[in-house]
C-alpha cells in the first residue's frame, strides 16, 4: 500500500516503453508513514545469487542503464557494488545512476548510518549520475546529522559542496523552497544540476500534501531520458516538468498512482 521505490519506479520506466529487470531489497506491507511497519529485507546472498544468474544468462551485458535505490542492509550495498563493477566491465556504455535513498527532513533517516556510509563510499564512486534530495545531499557532502531544513544555499555553495562527492553529475532535488507572497502551500522548489561545466537551476512550483515516491519517479524518468540519448541538462529540464505535473495531480492522494505516469501530452515525449 502506498507505492514507493520499485513499486512506482518501474511504471516510470514503462511510461517510456523501457523494459526493466527489477530486484527488490526489502518488502513492506505498506509504506512506513501509513501505518504499522512490517519489514522483510532480502538477504544479500539472495541478491548475489539473482544477479549472478542474470549475468550467467547474458541479461546484464546489454543494459542501457542501472539504477540503485533503497537498501535495507549495508551488505546489500556491497554485493550490488561488486556486480555493478562487473556490468561496467561487460559494457562501458552502461549508465549508472545512484539514487541515494537515505532520508528527508520530515522523517529523518530511512536507513542506518552503516547503509548511508556504504552507499557513499561504495556506490557513489561507480555512478555516472546521482540524484539525492537536499537532505541526502547535505549529509553526503557534510556528514552531519540533520534536524532542520537549512537556509537556501547559493549556487556557489552547491558547487563547493559537490567537490566532496566522487560523482561527476549531481542532480539535487528539493533543493530550495521559497514562499511566494499570498500563497500557503504553493512555493517554488528547485532542482540543481552540477557538472564539471558548472551548475544550472531548474525551478518548478512546489505542491504541498504530495505522497512519497516523487524522488523514485524523478530518478527513473531521468534515467529513461538518458537511455534514449538526451543531453543531461535537457533530460533534467523535462523530468522537472513531468514531476511538476505529477505532483499537482497527486495532491491529497495516499500514493502516486501509476496511471498518473501515463500522460499522452507531447510535452513529455522523449523525441523533444
Amino acid at each position: 500500500v502506498g507505492a514507493v521505490g520499485l513499486s512506482i519506479a518501474r511504471y516510470a520506466f514503462a511510461a517510456h516503453k523501457i523494459s526493466t529487470i527489477a530486484l527488490p531489497t526489502v518488502l513492506f506491507a505498506s509504506r512506513p508513514d501509513m501505518g504499522k511497519v512490517v519489514r522483510h529485507a532480502f538477504a544479500a546472498r539472495l541478491l548475489d545469487e539473482q544477479l549472478a544468474a542474470l549475468r550467467h544468462d547474458g541479461l546484464l551485458e546489454g543494459l542501457s542503464g542501472v539504477m540503485t535505490g533503497y537498501f535495507a542492509e549495508a551488505d546489500q550495498v556491497e554485493i550490488v557494488a561488486e556486480h555493478i563493477k562487473k556490468i561496467q566491465e561487460l559494457n562501458r556504455d552502461v549508465m549508472i545512476m545512484v539514487d541515494p535513498v537515505l532520508g528527508d527532513f520530515d522523517t529523518g533517516f530511512y536507513v542506518s548510518q552503516e547503509v548511508g556510509i556504504a552507499v557513499r563510499d561504495r556506490l557513489l564512486p561507480l555512478a555516472d549520475i546521482i540524484t539525492p534530495n537536499l537532505f541526502e545531499f547535505l549529509w553526503l557532502t557534510d556528514g552531519d546529522m540533520l534536524n532542520d531544513r537549512p537556509s537556501v544555499l547559493s549556487i556557489d555553495q552547491f558547487e563547493i559542496k559537490c567537490q566532496n562527492l566522487s560523482a561527476e553529475n549531481i542532480v539535487v532535488t528539493s533543493a530550495t523552497i521559497e514562499p511566494q507572497a499570498g500563497q500557503n502551500d504553493l512555493w517554488q522548489i528547485s532542482t540543481v544540476l552540477v557538472t564539471n561545466q558548472g551548475a544550472k537551476v531548474f525551478p518548478a512550483m512546489f505542491h504541498g500534501n504530495v505522497p512519497k515516491g516523487t524522488g523514485d519517479v524523478f530518478a527513473a524518468d531521468l534515467l529513461s531520458r538518458m537511455a534514449f540519448g538526451q543531453p543531461l541538462d535537457q533530460g533534467v529540464s523535462q523530468t522537472v516538468k513531468r514531476l511538476e505535473y505529477i505532483a499537482d495531480k497527486a495532491r491529497g492522494l495516499k500514493a502516486i498512482e501509476p496511471y498518473l505516469l501515463f500522460n499522452p501530452n507531447k510535452l513529455f515525449q522523449l523525441s523533444e
